[in-house]
């Protein structure tokens, strides 16, 4: 179990965790456990307001590599919180930002039916329980399925499901391989508490199967609203490898690009949390190169996620979920809280609070509000 992991655990995990967490950067970071606790009240009272499994995930006690002014330009997700609005996640609110995408002619995949506790008034069926799930599953046509829970941490990722197999009353996955119904529907079964989206399935852009095969990514775009719009601040690419089903980034095996904002171009590469994280160079199952790499379309689906973003909300930070799809870019969703903080700054090795931020937050006359804001 990682920090990550563990911050979603028990009490008892969680404190196992961190401990495990402390030693490690220790003996990776040479930084010893009084300086430890020290950077931790620091940060969290700073700008960035981090939590201490925010200090050991980011690899903040790296003093070799992280100066106190690196550090404080790390974004947790309370500071989020407070520069983004307008964009409540729930079911219903995602269903209605779906509506509104397609209204103005927004590229958005259309949701067929919900994963949750109980049907939401005038929306799609409900699949309150697996004898549900399973028969839609079976009866649903030979289309492509689009399973999307509502789980920002950067371990959630959609996956895809191929049409049913009587033979074996199977389905196949986005990987090749194959899942009985009634186990599939046992393990989407943890989605129906926090809500889940079955939406029309979308094929990954050419190019970009190449690189990963036929799973679906994502490209996480976080836009910081200039007095002129929205503007690109920064972008990551979720990659998946090995036998990962979706494109989380809590699978170990999967990838996470930085993307340079004018020009779509992948420039680091990295696999792992820290302190066992490492940059790589090649997609370790296609071989296919991916620094120096181009996504396709880079013009057309930042703009088109600058488009959706000006439906959605007027914070200063916005995330939008982003796909390159066989019939051009496609809108996955929109992120209240400007997403999960870790993603992008995971994928970039610096904070989000750089000079662009801090010239926008001042034209908002806005800050972060920890007691040591810069």
């Amino acid at each position: 179990m990682d920090v990550l992991h563990a911050a979603h655990g028990s009490v008892e995990e969680r404190r196992l965790d961190l401990g495990t967490a402390a030693r490690r950067a220790r003996a990776c970071g040479g930084v010893g456990y009084v300086e430890q606790a020290f950077d931790i009240l620091a940060l969290r009272s700073g700008p960035g307001r981090l939590e201490a499994r925010d200090y050991y995930a980011l690899g903040l006690y790296d003093h070799r590599r992280y100066d106190n002014p690196a550090r404080r330009s790390f974004l947790g997700r309370a500071a989020l919180a407070e520069l983004a609005e307008g964009v409540v996640d729930d079911l219903a609110a995602r269903l209605v930002q779906e509506n509104n995408l397609r209204a103005h002619g927004l590229p958005t995949p259309r949701t067929e039916a919900i994963l949750a506790d109980r049907p939401i008034a005038d929306g799609p069926p409900c699949l309150a329980d697996d004898a549900t799930l399973g028969r839609y599953l079976r009866e649903r046509g030979a289309a492509p399925l689009l399973v999307q829970p509502l789980v920002e941490h950067i371990g959630a990722g959609a996956q895809t499901i191929g049409p049913w197999q009587p033979a074996t009353d199977s389905l196949p996955l986005g990987d090749g391989r194959r899942e009985p119904v009634a186990r599939l529907c046992s393990r989407l079964a943890a989605y129906r508490r926090v809500g889940c989206l079955l939406r029309t399935g979308l094929e990954p852009h050419a190019d970009i199967a190449a690189v990963h095969g036929s799973r679906l990514s994502s490209i996480r775009l976080l836009l910081r609203r200039e007095p002129g719009g929205l503007v690109l601040h920064r972008a990551a690419w979720r990659i998946p490898a090995g036998a990962s089903l979706t494109d989380g980034f809590r699978e170990p095996a999967n990838l996470l690009a930085a993307i340079d904002p004018e020009s779509g171009r992948v420039w680091r590469v990295v696999q792992g949390l820290h302190p066992g994280q490492r940059e790589v160079a090649r997609h370790p199952d296609t071989g296919a190169e991916l620094l120096g790499w181009t996504l396709p379309d880079w013009g057309s689906l930042v703009a088109v996620a600058r488009a959706a973003g000006e439906l959605a909300s007027r914070g200063v930070l916005l995330a939008v979920d982003m796909a390159s799809s066989a019939a051009g870019p496609v809108v996955l969703g929109l992120l209240r809280h400007a997403g999960d903080p870790f993603l992008v700054q995971l994928a970039h090795g610096t904070g989000l609070l750089d000079a662009d931020l801090r010239r926008c937050l001042r034209h908002a006359q806005l800050r972060p509000t920890g007691r040591h804001a810069a």
